[in-house]
């Protein structure tokens, strides 16, 4: 991709090793609500040869749906949409900017991991899965975070003025 663009509908799967959706130079590549992007072992973001600044702005679904790796490396990664690690897959988020979306789960023995400066309103859901949460980040008192079983990583600076965050079995 090149350019500022919008993906406006349908699906991409990773299918296997070095699977990459890039993009090149300065550019703002936007998931409309319509696009699905899953599968395994896939890497979105910057072609690395060119010079640059990518953002990429999620209204859909990207799901790592299977094991293996897909990672969202651009500069400036913002989701407006889903992102979920299921059935064994993992997804590493990098650069995560502003809000970390309307959903944000990991489920089946998944991992999760966001990383950048980022805040969330809605519910991030692990059920037997880990999640990483790294950078910058403040979950405000309203923000639930639903846990059955597994383990969640804080490794960065949470901004937690205020509240409490329950990470019992229970939560």
């Amino acid at each position: 991709f090149n350019g500022t663009q919008t993906f406006a509908t349908g699906t991409v799967v990773f299918l296997g090793p070095n699977s990459n959706l890039a993009c090149v130079g300065n550019m703002t590549l936007t998931f409309g609500p319509d696009v699905v992007v899953r599968g395994t072992n896939g890497q979105i973001g910057r072609d690395w040869i060119s010079s640059g600044t990518t953002t990429i702005i999620n209204q859909g679904l990207i799901s790592a749906d299977v094991p293996g790796t897909i990672q969202i490396e651009p500069e400036v990664f913002t989701n407006q949409g889903t992102i979920e690690a299921i059935n064994g897959g993992t997804l590493q988020v990098r650069n995560l900017n502003g809000s970390a979306g309307s959903v944000t789960r990991a489920t089946g023995g998944s991992t999760l991991t966001l990383l950048g400066t980022w805040s969330t309103n809605d519910t991030i859901t692990s059920t037997d899965s880990t999640v990483n949460l790294e950078g910058n980040f403040t979950l405000p008192a309203a923000t639930p975070f639903n846990r059955s079983g597994g383990t969640v990583n804080l490794k960065g600076n949470l901004d937690n003025t205020g509240n409490t965050l329950n990470l019992d079995a229970s939560t």
